[in-house]
């Protein structure tokens, strides 16, 4: 009886050889896969072993993904491998790197022949993204213009409340988002989360600075302040006892000047103010015949 072995690799550089078995002529048994067997001697016989070149097959990546498909270990000379990259949320694919023929250095998923040993590296970057902010008025932090973020980039916007020209002041009273979230708000900072592009309004309301005086003998139903554009309001002067109402003067709409109430459009700043005059006594004068 007669035990036979062998080691069952064979390595030789960046390639080795496995041994997949043997196989027996003149004697029996007449074949198997394991790297030993056991013969009882009863004629003359050949025993081959029988081996298969192998090529290494390593992957590795960088941060930002991960890699699927064949595992690093040897495989058959001739054969293929398909590995497929997989950028985490936030990062993008950027190429192999190694053994990889020059023309599929962007293949996704990557097949490659095992004519050799290889080792290949995924690699992957962050996104980066860009801001944009617009504001109409105001200065803000950061200002109008656009900027770039990597992804998840934690950011706080801010913009003063007030712009203040004369006679014109400009309020600020929220902001809209597009291609980010939050989607809007009623405030005059905000915080965000970057992970796209994405644009940034600031909104404003037109206040006009409107101021009523009147040369006495009345009042009017408005006081100094600021109003909103585009509205109208109306304004009316009431005379007191003794008195009439007589002409608006300033900032008066055409063919305003004797109108009351008076509609007036709140599209600038103005200075209105109102006249009363004294109410003058009648008189009747009578002649009875005699």
């Amino acid at each position: 009886v007669l035990t036979n072995r062998v080691s069952g690799i064979d390595t030789s550089g960046g390639f080795h050889y496995a041994c997949t078995g043997w196989v027996m002529t003149g004697n029996a048994p007449l074949g198997g896969n394991a790297t030993n067997m056991t013969m009882t001697v009863t004629n003359d016989s050949v025993l081959t072993w029988q081996w298969m070149q192998q090529h290494q097959f390593t992957r590795t990546t960088n941060l930002g993904g991960t890699i699927t498909g064949k595992t690093n270990g040897w495989y058959e000379a001739g054969s293929t491998v398909t590995v497929t990259n997989n950028p985490t949320v936030g990062y993008h694919f950027t190429g192999w790197t190694g053994d990889v023929p020059p023309a599929q250095t962007n293949d996704n998923p990557l097949t490659l022949p095992l004519d050799q040993s290889r080792a290949v590296t995924g690699t992957f970057a962050i996104n980066v993204y860009t801001l944009t902010v617009s504001s109409a008025h105001g200065g803000g932090e950061p200002p109008a213009g656009d900027y770039t973020y990597d992804h998840g980039t934690l950011m706080t916007n801010r913009m003063l409340g007030l712009d203040t020209n004369v006679g014109s002041r400009f309020t600020c009273y929220g902001w809209t988002m597009q291609g980010n979230i939050p989607l809007a708000g009623a405030t005059t900072n905000m915080t965000m989360t970057i992970t796209n592009d994405a644009f940034l309004n600031w909104r404003w309301r037109t206040n006009y600075y409107l101021q009523f005086t009147n040369t006495g003998g009345g009042g009017i139903n408005r006081t100094n302040g600021w109003y909103g554009a585009g509205s109208n309001m109306n304004v009316t002067a009431t005379p007191t006892s003794g008195y009439r109402f007589g002409h608006w003067g300033g900032d008066v709409p055409p063919g305003g000047e004797t109108n009351n109430p008076l509609v007036l459009p709140v599209d600038q700043p103005r200075a209105l103010n109102t006249r009363f005059l004294l109410r003058g006594s009648v008189m009747t004068i009578r002649s009875d015949p005699p």
